[in-house]
């Protein structure tokens, strides 16, 4: 019995003298970090929906063709400035959410967290918009979509059953499709899930995936230490988040919106997909489904990029989904659309897809 008080004694000394200072250091380094500070400050404005508050950033002419842009499951509305930003250059409204739980909008009590929560969110901003005199009833009719991740998933699920309201539709590397999730997704099925992902255990494990979305992460250290501190703000000082990424990875269909996608391909509006060829997170494979999905759909597969594609390849990117949303397609010419470039291997329906 002395024995084991002995050592119980020394676990918790060495518990109280090193490791308890340390995540405590953990956490203040986050806390002072600039780019802590710069997200724990709304970007945009706030609009109120029957779901709950909604932070949104509006850029560009404010009677200009609407892309309303949706972004992935960890991250918020802030991620998607680097191709925000160019649409509104050209002379398109943007408009970018927040959705329910993350950045700085608010997490409806004991939601479930699937697809059609977050369709419904995009529909309620968007009347409230409307209502507040933020966006005209010509851009509330119809808009183009453009979503990453998550957020194309729900993209697909909302054309499908919006059709009417869509223009044009951009996914880019959208979840929703079949595929093999990352095992580290189960952690939110163990008994007391909140209280770790809560914590800088949590915040140890988030932000270990985090360079897997980047095939080269030492170029892009910068980019990546900014999605840290993104998950750091979400982890201490956002109240909604851990419940709401909990709900989303139980409850959404990640894998298991094949339906939405066929729904869109009996749809005419245009369809861009965007992937990279190393995508870990969601992988080329389900480029192969999505074109099998929507035939008419175009599809420019990155090369030497991974699931963060929009960051690693943004001057590839963003100049074909500007062409994309002024013409109808990314391609620069006719010629261009009818020569294949892709080598293989790739696989079969994918061989007509352009390759940059």
């Amino acid at each position: 019995m002395w024995k084991k008080l002995a050592i119980a004694s020394v676990v918790v000394a060495v518990v109280v003298t090193f490791v308890l200072p340390w995540l405590a250091g953990l956490e203040s380094y986050s806390l002072e970090h600039e780019l802590y500070r710069k997200y724990a400050v709304p970007a945009g404005a706030f609009v109120r929906t029957p779901g709950g508050r909604v932070h949104y950033v509006s850029e560009g002419p404010k009677d200009a063709d609407l892309v309303v842009i949706l972004h992935g499951i960890s991250v918020s509305l802030v991620v998607m400035e680097a191709v925000a930003r160019p649409i509104a250059e050209i002379g398109f409204r943007s408009i970018r959410i927040d959705f329910y739980g993350r950045g700085h909008s608010s997490n409806p009590k004991d939601s479930v967290h699937n697809d059609q929560l977050f369709v419904v969110q995009v529909a309620d901003t968007l009347d409230a918009l409307l209502k507040e005199g933020v966006i005209s009833a010509t851009q509330h009719a119809r808009f183009h979509l453009l979503g990453f991740s998550l957020g194309g998933a729900v993209s697909v699920s909302f054309a499908a059953q919006h059709a009417e309201r869509i223009k044009t539709l951009t996914l880019l590397a959208p979840a929703g499709l079949p595929f093999e999730m990352p095992g580290a997704a189960a952690i939110v099925r163990i008994p007391f899930a909140k209280y770790i992902l809560g914590s800088h255990i949590g915040r140890a494990l988030l932000d270990e995936r985090i360079p897997r979305a980047y095939i080269q992460p030492d170029r892009f250290a910068n980019e990546i230490l900014g999605l840290k501190m993104l998950t750091h703000w979400h982890i201490y000082g956002s109240d909604g988040f851990i419940d709401a990424f909990i709900s989303t990875l139980l409850n959404f269909p990640f894998t298991n919106l094949t339906d939405r996608y066929v729904q869109v391909g009996q749809q005419s509006f245009p369809v861009f997909f965007v992937w990279g060829e190393d995508d870990h997170t969601v992988p080329i494979t389900c480029a192969t489904r999505a074109k099998e999905a929507i035939p008419r759909s175009e599809l420019l597969l990155i090369r030497g990029s991974g699931h963060m594609a929009i960051e690693e390849k943004q001057e590839q990117i963003v100049p074909a989904v500007l062409r994309f949303l002024k013409t109808g397609t990314h391609f620069e010419s006719a010629a261009a659309a009818a020569a294949p470039s892709v080598t293989a291997p790739v696989p079969p329906v994918l061989a007509a897809a352009q390759s940059v």
